[in-house]
């Protein structure tokens, strides 16, 4: 699958990876940002009216070959670019409050039975996990990448330590992507 865009709108579209056939637009799939799959699920961020809208959502699928979205979760916020955690546990992502997006995480796929302020100030990247789902990497506002290690005691999900690893300002790592972790976690691939 993959997200294209025309102005400030995104459509679905899924492609053969063979080349064989023609690139097919999803129905359903229009008015979302980024796509990324987990398992047999697509998840991405839904602003009806197109990306600049006043109103987003953190959306999935049901299933696989489901191509209808639909909110994960209400909140009164603006919420966008989810990542579910390597191990299935959690969903991380991005809530707007004002002009700032914070990092928040919740357990997943039972979203509602927690809600946790992660970010100990405002983010300007999607956020990454990694490989052992223990450690959230983002880019904070004054552009640097930090690891937030989390730890969860006896149902409640804490910060157990934060630390900045290095300047970002020189890489375009922005809204909706621009960086990556390698799978085994041992580097960031950036733009």
């Amino acid at each position: 699958h993959d997200a294209t865009s025309t102005g400030n709108r995104f459509a679905l579209w899924r492609v053969d990876p063979s080349g064989a056939a023609p690139p097919q637009r999803v129905p359903g799939g229009t008015d979302l940002g980024p796509v990324f799959a987990w398992r047999d699920r697509l998840f991405s961020t839904s602003a009806p009216g197109g990306m600049s809208a006043t109103e987003t959502r953190v959306t999935a699928t049901r299933g696989a070959g489901d191509t209808l979205f639909v909110p994960l979760f209400g909140t009164e916020r603006k919420d966008e670019m989810p990542r579910i955690s390597p191990d299935g546990r959690y969903i991380a992502y991005r809530s707007v409050q004002g002009a700032d997006r914070y990092l928040y995480l919740r357990r997943f796929p039972d979203v509602d039975s927690g809600r946790w302020l992660i970010s100990s100030g405002p983010v300007s990247s999607t956020p990454l996990w990694s490989p052992d789902a223990r450690t959230i990497y983002i880019v904070n506002q004054q552009r640097q990448v930090e690891a937030i290690t989390l730890r969860d005691a006896d149902g409640d999900v804490q910060v157990a330590s934060r630390r900045s690893l290095f300047d970002a300002s020189a890489y375009w790592i922005q809204l909706y992507a621009g960086w990556d972790l390698a799978p085994d976690g041992s580097r960031f691939i950036m733009l």
